[in-house]
């Protein structure tokens, strides 16, 4: 089970939706073993750029009310706090805080927690710490706790290392899958901190990096040396400082204000590796997609939106637009999912006069204008070019308009059709109501089945197959949304950082056991 089409979510921060709209996600580390020939420098500190104050700011606790919509944060929080399964590039997972994991029915997950394990102040890591901090977080009052985090119904203590999850729905499998390799919501802090109300100011984890301190736009971590796999933290630290995405993020690489950026407008690939940086690019499940308004306008009629399908040069846009750092794709999974439909993806081909002539033949007169959102961010206004030349081709006048204020302008204005990119963690959210990635409200009670379907821990192999294959029948039938291209997950850095493997996550940039830096 591919673990990225069973994160479907009926609750996601605003900020993270923004983040979904306009940025490249990916996860960096769990890379192959050290270089033979590179020395790691153990006193360097490695300064990645984010957007730290841009999207909301900083936070360190879990279990406050007060926790911004930044889903960078998710970049500290991991290293300070470590996560119960760490991540892997194929997506196996690999012991964390945690040693073994097994879902013993579809709403409960048994966690054996790793024995000697201490918080960077020397405190015992125990299973009694994981329950105070898990029934402190979801007592919070917390804003926007995802509904699979909600669904924690009990966190019970078997014994110093044995922790019970009981769950209110079949979502174990989501849980091992996803939940469990992240610190987002499941930080543990340490159960001094709690006690003194200090987790905000002064939070203590048992994670590779001790938080050091933070000042605006600036949040430094030092090496945990009590961290329980020595090798697993080669740094000397890890800075986070405030560098806006794009172009800004490419100025403070090539000024040597950073080593490390993870936003990388596809434009800058070529002339970084000219100045001698390091460019890292994979495929990834996140997709480039023009959500439509499906229920109002040119839109509202179905023949039109299923025409769109072969109206678009997908070929030209990945060579134009994302400088071949995307791949061509038609359908709402992956062509790496296991649940791809290769015979269904194939039905779909580029052909502009078949789509003009099925637009025609549904009543659209010629040169019917239809309104775009964009994001005023690269690669999106070139990719929107793209589109309008293309839709131009079948009689579509496209009218673009470029928004700084993306979420709040999609929603007021309620575009006939927007440019914007998605990852199947936000598939309910986009296909089942109104939302940022819906502002037309628009809902189909199949898709909405098929996706629950795909995370219900009860439904047998088969059961969630057949879920994968008619979801993408139905979506490409009813088309409530066109898929171009897959996203490219791009990391750009100097060549003293060693060892990065980059991974497909809905967060950011995230650093486990082995990315290093040379002397």
């Amino acid at each position: 089970m591919s673990q990225f089409f069973r994160r479907a979510r009926r609750s996601v921060g605003l900020a993270a939706v923004v983040v979904s709209l306009v940025a490249t996600a990916a996860v960096v580390g769990a890379g192959p073993a050290l270089a033979a020939k590179a020395k790691p420098d153990p006193t360097a500190v490695l300064k990645v750029g984010v957007p730290i104050e841009d999207e909301g700011g900083v936070w360190f606790d879990p279990g406050s009310v007060t926790v911004g919509g930044n889903p960078s944060g998710r970049l500290w929080i991991d290293l300070i706090y470590d996560t119960m399964i760490h991540q892997t590039a194929d997506g196996k997972g690999a012991p964390g805080l945690a040693t073994k994991w097994e879902a013993t029915d579809p709403q409960t997950v048994v966690l054996t927690l790793r024995d000697g394990v201490k918080f960077s102040n020397g405190e015992a890591f125990t299973a009694a710490a994981v329950k105070k901090a898990w029934d402190r977080t979801l007592a919070s009052g917390r804003p926007n706790l995802p509904a699979e985090i909600v669904a924690l119904k009990s966190t019970d203590v078997v014994d110093d290392h044995t922790v019970k999850i009981t769950l209110s729905r079949p979502i174990a499998k989501q849980w091992i899958d996803e939940v469990l390799r992240s610190a987002n919501f499941l930080a543990v802090p340490a159960p001094s901190t709690i006690d003194a109300g200090t987790v905000a100011t002064k939070p203590i984890g048992a994670g590779p990096y001790a938080f050091a301190s933070y000042s605006t736009g600036n949040v430094t971590l030092t090496t945990n040396k009590t961290y329980w796999n020595p090798k697993g933290a080669p740094l000397g630290g890890v800075q986070f400082l405030q560098v806006a995405n794009g172009a800004p993020a490419v100025n403070a690489l090539q000024a040597g204000t950073v080593d490390l950026i993870w936003s990388v407008p596809p434009d800058s690939l070529d002339p970084l590796k000219s100045a001698g940086f390091a460019v890292t690019t994979t495929p990834s499940e996140r997709q480039f997609f023009l959500p439509l308004c499906p229920t109002k306008g040119v839109f509202a009629n179905k023949a039109v939106r299923q025409a769109l399908n072969g109206a678009f040069d997908r070929a030209a846009i990945d060579a134009a637009a994302l400088f071949g750092t995307g791949q061509p794709n038609t359908l709402v999974l992956s062509s790496t999912s296991p649940y791809f439909d290769k015979a269904l993806a194939k039905t779909v081909k580029y052909d502009p006069k078949k789509a003009a002539a099925a637009i025609k033949a549904a009543g659209v007169a010629p040169g019917t204008k239809v309104s775009v959102l964009v994001p005023a961010q690269a690669p999106y206004p070139a990719v929107a070019e793209l589109v309008q030349a293309d839709l131009k081709k079948i009689g579509l006048d496209a009218q673009i308009t470029e928004s700084t204020s993306y979420v709040a302008d999609v929603t007021r204005l309620q575009p006939d059709l927007a440019v914007a990119s998605i990852d199947p963690t936000l598939y309910l959210l986009s296909f089942a109501g109104e939302s940022p990635l819906d502002p037309c409200g628009y809902a189909n009670p199949q898709i909405v089945a098929d996706l629950e379907a795909t995370t219900d821990a009860s439904k047998t192999e088969a059961q969630v197959q057949a879920a994968y294959s008619d979801l993408q029948k139905t979506m490409l039938d009813d088309s409530p949304a066109i898929f171009l291209n897959l996203q490219g997950n791009v990391a750009a850095h100097t060549k003293r950082v060693q060892n990065l493997t980059v991974i497909n996550a809905p967060y950011g940039p995230q650093f486990f056991d082995d990315v290093f830096m040379t002397k």
